[in-house]
């Protein structure tokens, strides 16, 4: 068979072919980024706790070093301010498909017997379908 036979030789397939893989790329950084997503939203909160609970526990045994601690606390809270606004633009875009964090006053409305739409899966392919209709 001549190599011109080949499916593989067709532009329109070897065009087919090298969107295919890109969109499994895209697919994989995406998965990703709502991994990283997750691992600052989780570092936020925790530095936010460590900072707090050190310097309480500093605060009777070394004033002063609890003091360095509070304005330590005070500048990072500053930081990891404007690291959630980012966060909250990243889960408030259209196509974002990986987990939001459960805030307190959402929390307070919720209906606990309340059913899903869906699986998680379901729901994040349905948002990835619609992000790609885009």
């Amino acid at each position: 068979m001549p190599w011109k036979a080949r499916p593989w030789s067709n532009t329109m397939h070897h065009q087919m072919a090298i969107k295919y893989f890109k969109l499994l790329r895209v697919h994989e950084e995406i998965n990703w980024l709502n991994v990283e997503v997750r691992w600052l939203q989780a570092w936020v909160d925790n530095e936010v706790m460590d900072i707090k609970w050190v310097a309480a526990g500093l605060s009777v045994q070394t004033p002063l070093l609890s003091a360095e601690l509070q304005v330590l606390f005070d500048h990072q809270q500053r930081v990891n301010t404007q690291h959630q606004l980012w966060l909250q633009r990243i889960y408030d875009l259209k196509g974002y498909s990986g987990v939001q964090p459960i805030v307190e006053h959402e929390r307070r409305g919720e209906d606990k017997d309340e059913e899903p739409k869906g699986t998680d899966e379901e729901l994040r392919l349905d948002a990835c379908m619609n992000v790609m209709s885009h």
